[in-house]
């Protein structure tokens, strides 16, 4: 009997202090009118959020309006010389290299002596040059000499006539050898130094062309080289050619003057900006695309000829409506945006989306300019949606 009373108080003890605990977790747990006002959605759907929820959540609202927008689209291209900008040096004329005076890599000057060719052929093409200034010179005399003699009446009028139509002769004559040196490269001979005409006479200089590089070189000091022997091949590379496929599809949305930036694979990090300056004119069959010239910048040479890449196209449209990214909300397969109705009250409203870039996509329905929608801390809106969804 006493064993019972003692299981009795503690039975009793227990229910008591389980009651206890009870009412406790309760109380502390149990929303407050104001909370479930503040947070909760209301029945037409619109989410009511307080001032204190609002700034820790880090809510904010951004009016929507039309304006500028850039569209990229993302090419795959490969560097290459502009040949208005690259030339082939070659020698012109026959003969044996004496000296070489350049190195492949090296940067030149336009008119900078790249290498010396002995021609017996150039040698040639000068005498035969001075042979005929020489005869000019003699029959120019030989024509003034005479024209005095007539109007002394000492010579026939004709005499003079045959002189100077020899005259004429031998200066086209002149004129056509030394179009031929020019032609093949050869200076023309100064008759005013005295040493014009030495031993050296068949002593060519190749001249580099413009400001470069040397991309190749292809003799050594005593080569024997004939007319068309490449001697070497010199390039500005200040600015280079990216070239791009553009597909069937974007034809539309590109135009010539497009801003562009350009990825090459060994530079990550890089970015060399330029601008389509070229849409072919002929689509591939097989591959259905047309070809695209972007000019960039070279800068510290680093876009090397042959090098592929990645190069994203801007292009603009105006009037249209566009909204950060980050304030798009996709549930169930659909996108929603949050429009501010008034300070701390929300609606989500479904949108179709357009073209987007990296920070910003196009409304095509669903939304008008001038709203308010919520750009950031929109997680916070998105899980209470979805929480008056299920009726939780």
């Amino acid at each position: 009997m006493k064993y019972y009373k003692i299981y009795t108080i503690l039975a009793i003890l227990a229910i008591v202090f389980t009651s206890y605990r009870t009412y406790k977790y309760f109380s502390k747990n149990k929303p407050t009118p104001e909370a479930v006002e503040s947070n909760q959605p209301l029945d037409d759907g619109t989410i009511k959020i307080d001032t204190e929820v609002s700034k820790d959540v880090n809510l904010h609202s951004t009016q929507v309006a039309t304006g500028e927008f850039q569209e990229t689209i993302s090419l795959i291209g490969e560097v290459i010389a502009d040949p208005d900008r690259v030339t082939k040096i070659s020698a012109r004329i026959p003969g044996r290299v004496s000296d070489v005076r350049f190195i492949e890599g090296a940067r030149v000057k336009k008119g900078q002596v790249l290498a010396i060719i002995e021609s017996p052929e150039a040698a040639r093409s000068k005498s035969k040059y001075l042979s005929t200034l020489s005869r000019v010179n003699a029959i120019e005399r030989n024509a003034k000499r005479t024209r005095e003699l007539v109007v002394l009446k000492l010579a026939a009028e004709q005499e003079a006539i045959n002189a100077e139509s020899e005259l004429k002769v031998q200066e086209s004559e002149l004129r056509a050898d030394k179009g031929n040196l020019l032609a093949l490269g050869i200076p023309v001979p100064d008759t005013t130094n005295s040493n014009s005409a030495g031993e050296n006479s068949g002593r060519i200089e190749i001249l580099s062309p413009l400001d470069g590089i040397i991309l190749s070189r292809e003799i050594v000091k005593g080569s024997q080289v004939d007319a068309i022997t490449s001697l070497a091949t010199v390039g500005n590379l200040d600015s280079v050619w990216f070239m791009v496929k553009l597909f069937e599809k974007d034809l539309g949305k590109v135009a010539e003057g497009d801003f562009a930036k350009v990825k090459l694979n060994p530079y990550p990090k890089e970015e060399f900006e330029g601008r389509l300056l070229y849409i072919g004119n002929q689509i591939d069959v097989g591959s259905r695309t047309v070809s695209g010239r972007i000019v960039i910048k070279n800068k510290n040479h680093m876009a090397k000829i042959g090098l592929f890449g990645t190069a994203e196209l801007y292009t603009s449209d105006y009037n249209v409506l566009a909204v950060p990214i980050d304030s798009i909300a996709t549930m169930e397969g659909k996108d929603f945006v949050f429009i501010e109705e008034k300070p701390g009250e929300y609606k989500a409203r479904e949108v179709k989306l357009g073209r987007r870039n990296s920070s910003q996509v196009e409304i095509l329905s669903g939304l008008a300019s001038g709203e308010y929608i919520v750009d950031k801390g929109i997680f916070t809106l998105k899980s209470k949606f979805l929480k008056s969804t299920f009726g939780e």
